[in-house]
């Protein structure tokens, strides 16, 4: 603390120069602690939000038998309009054909439907 001689400074005079002094070094280590929190965030940040970014441009691809595209002529002529028979495929875990949807956000399987809307599905023995 800086001592003012009274003669020089009033005693509020004083009080208020010395409040400004206060302010000031807490100030200054307000300053260090926003300083340190910024370099924490760049030193972290940018290269969390760099792998972010590159996460969601990758697929996720989805999983189904290598022979996509690849259908019967009887499924083709079977399946209605507005599918996508390019990617169409065979999935034996329900014995139904699938095709993939573009959406807007992201890839979806949905079941290869007739004209009429009824899934296309092989019959299982058994």
């Amino acid at each position: 603390m800086l001592f003012v001689p009274r003669a020089i400074f009033g005693s509020q005079e004083r009080l208020a120069y010395q409040s400004q002094s206060t302010r000031a070094r807490s100030a200054n280590k307000g300053d260090k602690k926003l300083m340190k929190i910024q370099q924490f965030v760049r030193r972290l940040g940018l290269p969390l939000i760099g792998a972010l970014l590159l996460a969601a441009c990758t697929t996720t691809g989805l999983n189904g038998s290598p022979n996509i595209g690849n259908l019967p002529e009887a499924v083709a002529e079977l399946a209605g309009p507005g599918q996508n028979l390019a990617t169409a495929r065979f999935l034996e875990e329900d014995g139904c054909y699938w095709y993939e949807h573009n959406g807007p956000v992201e890839k979806t399987l949905l079941p290869l439907r007739t004209a009429g809307g009824n899934p296309i599905c092989v019959a299982r023995e058994g």
